[in-house]
C-alpha cells in the first residue's frame, strides 16, 4: 500500500498541458504550457498528487519536495530500493542506463498500473 507524507506547502498548482485527468501518480514536467507527463527516461518536476477536473488547462498538483514520500504508478514490476525513472507515459520503472533517477520505491510493486511510495528526488543518472 503506497503511503505519502508531503503536505500542502510541499504541492505547487499549475495548468494542464495536456489532459491529466486520471494521471494521479505519475510523474511530471512543467512546460511553457503548462504540467505534461514526463517522458521515457527524463528529469521530473515531481509527482501529479491532484487533478481538479479532466481538460486542458485544469488545475494540476505538482508534488515537487525531495525527500518526501508520495504515491507512483509504475509500468512493470519494482523491487523495494530501485532507482525510478520516467517511463513513457510518466509511469515510472526501474531506471536504466542513462536515465534520470527521479526517486526511489520504498516498497515492491508486482506489474503495471500498481502503486508504490516513492521517495522523491533527483538523484543524477543510472550507470
Amino acid at each position: 500500500m503506497a503511503i505519502s507524507n508531503y503536505s500542502s506547502g510541499d504541492v505547487q498548482s499549475f495548468p494542464a498541458a495536456v489532459d491529466l485527468d486520471l494521471k494521479v501518480g505519475f510523474f511530471g514536467v512543467i512546460t511553457s504550457s503548462g504540467v505534461n507527463l514526463a517522458g521515457d527516461g527524463v528529469a521530473a518536476d515531481g509527482i501529479i498528487v491532484g487533478v481538479e477536473k479532466a481538460g486542458i488547462g485544469a488545475t494540476i498538483g505538482l508534488m515537487s519536495t525531495a525527500g518526501r514520500l508520495a504515491p507512483l504508478v509504475v509500468n512493470a514490476a519494482v523491487v523495494a530500493g530501485a532507482a525510478l525513472g520516467a517511463g513513457a507515459g510518466g509511469k515510472a520503472n526501474t531506471a536504466t542506463t542513462n536515465d534520470i533517477i527521479n526517486g526511489v520505491a520504498i516498497d515492491a510493486g508486482a506489474a503495471d498500473d500498481d502503486l508504490v511510495t516513492c521517495l522523491f528526488g533527483n538523484k543524477g543518472v543510472a550507470a
